[in-house]
């Protein structure tokens, strides 16, 4: 694989449509994951951004990007990633806990587990998990690409400065490039992938809208889909110290977004049962059948209740 580093210049390069970007992960997915789990190697852990720096420096690694191109089979073409401000996601990596092993290791996965699906929200997205799930691969519009990287430093000032804010962790963004057909992407944390509990979450895009009359949804028996405010049902429970917390982080991170002159902001929540033999472990945190919830350091709420 090639690679070489340069500055950008200019604005992000023209979009695709979403036929192009089907057609693309198509031809191409396997390699995209392993384009990235390449990239990760390509830098090294003494170049992470710690501590504070100095505004040319930030400058720098905001601006930085990486270009690879990988050959496809049968000599179809080449597919070329354009990897932006690798040192400043891999600081966020690295807030994360993830080193370059271990988040690389993330993207090594059989070619017959590798699926990109439609996401049922308005954007036209496509999403793709990593071999454990704990990473999601997302298609996102050209225009964010210029959006994240405008409010890129203050996003990672604030991730240092709240560890536990429920702010989605953003770990790569990168262009992909195969012909004509291109398609911007960004790798984010899995809200509620737990290495502790196998079972499927029951999942709640809150977004605090109250329901219009007859719009009530039942969907009960269907826990593949992603639920709304008028699918809730139901009560989080929280104690008194944890609920305080949770307030506090919950309008530290508004007011972030405020800055950024953001808005698009919904509180993704996602409930799982705990099994029969670790119920008696966990009950210390719930309260008569009533579900748990503590503020979730890989951004968003989890809760779990027992069986």
């Amino acid at each position: 694989a090639g690679s070489g580093v340069g500055v950008t210049a200019g604005g992000p390069d023209s979009p695709s449509s979403p036929e192009s970007r089907g057609n693309l992960i198509m031809a191409t997915s396997e390699l995209m994951l392993k384009a990235i789990e390449r990239a990760a190697h390509c830098v090294a852990p003494e170049h992470f951004l710690s501590g504070k720096r100095r505004d040319s420096t930030w400058q720098d690694a905001l601006t930085e990007y990486c270009c690879y191109g990988y050959p496809l089979p049968n000599h179809s073409g080449r597919l070329e990633m354009k990897d932006y401000a690798p040192k400043v996601f891999a600081t966020i990596r690295a807030l994360c806990g993830f080193d370059r092993e271990r988040y690389s290791n993330c993207w090594v996965v059989p070619t017959e587990k590798i699926s990109f699906t439609l996401g049922a929200g308005r954007s036209g997205s496509f999403f793709c998990f990593s071999r454990d799930s704990s990473f999601i691969l997302k298609t996102i519009p050209r225009e964010e690409v210029a959006t994240l990287l405008r409010c890129l430093r203050e996003y990672v000032e604030h991730l240092r400065a709240h560890p536990s804010s429920l702010v989605m962790r953003i770990c790569g963004m990168a262009r992909f490039r195969f012909g004509w057909n291109q398609l911007y992407v960004i790798v984010i944390r899995n809200v509620v992938f737990t290495a502790e509990l196998t079972t499927k979450a029951t999942v709640f895009d809150l977004k605090g809208r109250k329901p219009k009359r007859g719009k009530l949804v039942q969907r009960r028996g269907q826990p593949e889909l992603v639920r709304k405010d008028k699918d809730l049902e139901r009560f989080f429970w929280l104690d008194d110290g944890p609920r305080e917390v949770f307030l506090r982080q919950l309008h530290a991170d508004v007011d972030f977004l405020r800055r950024c002159n953001m808005m698009d902001y919904s509180l993704l929540v996602g409930v799982r049962r705990i099994p029969a033999h670790l119920a008696e472990v966990s009950s210390s945190s719930g309260a008569n059948g009533c579900s748990s919830a503590s503020a979730s350091p890989s951004c968003g709420l989890a809760a779990a209740e027992a069986e």
